[in-house]
C-alpha cells in the first residue's frame, strides 16, 4: 500500500480557493462585480469553509481513532500471547511431574529389571529369599511367577 496523500489533497482543496478569494478581495477594486459579490457573500463563504474544516477534522479524528484502536488491539493480542506463554512455562513443571507419575521412570525400570531376575528363579527359591512376615510380597511374587510364560526352562 502506497502513501496516503488524501490529507494533502484535502488541504489543497480547502486552501487554494481560500487564497484565491482573499487575493480577489484584497486586490479587487470597488465596482468590480466579483469583488462586490465576494464582499456580499463573504460571511456565507467563511461559514462553508468552517463547515468544510470541521468535516476534515472529524474525518482525520476517525482515522486516528481507528489507527489507535488497531494499535491497542495488536498490543492486547501480544500481551495475551505473552500471558499464554508464561502460563505454559509456569505449568511446565506440573505437567512434567504428572507425566512422570503417569509413565514409569528410568529408576522404576531399573528396579523392575532387578526384580525380573528374581522372577526367573524357580518358585521356591524366589519365595525363600523373602522374610516370613512379608506375606503381601510373597503373594505378589507368587502371582507374578505363575503368570510368566516359561520358554526353554
Amino acid at each position: 500500500m502506497g502513501p496516503d496523500y488524501s490529507g494533502r489533497f484535502a488541504f489543497l482543496g480547502f486552501a487554494l480557493p481560500l487564497v484565491v478569494i482573499m487575493m480577489v478581495m484584497l486586490f479587487g477594486w470597488k465596482g468590480d462585480p466579483t469583488t462586490d459579490w465576494l464582499e456580499r457573500w463573504s460571511t456565507l463563504i467563511a461559514g462553508l469553509a468552517a463547515v468544510l474544516a470541521a468535516v476534515i477534522t472529524v474525518y482525520q479524528m476517525r482515522q486516528t481513532d481507528e489507527a489507535q484502536q488497531l494499535r491497542a488491539q495488536e498490543a492486547e493480542e501480544r500481551q495475551e500471547d505473552r500471558h499464554r506463554q508464561l502460563v505454559r512455562l509456569t505449568l511446565r513443571g506440573d505437567q512434567l511431574r504428572a507425566e512422570r507419575a503417569t509413565f514409569p521412570t528410568a529408576l522404576d525400570i531399573r528396579i523392575w529389571i532387578a526384580d525380573f531376575d528374581r522372577f526367573r528363579l524357580p518358585f521356591g527359591e524366589a519365595i525363600g529369599e523373602l522374610e516370613k512376615d512379608d506375606s503381601a510380597r510373597v503373594a505378589e511374587l507368587a502371582f507374578a511367577l505363575n503368570n510368566i510364560p516359561r520358554g526353554g526352562r
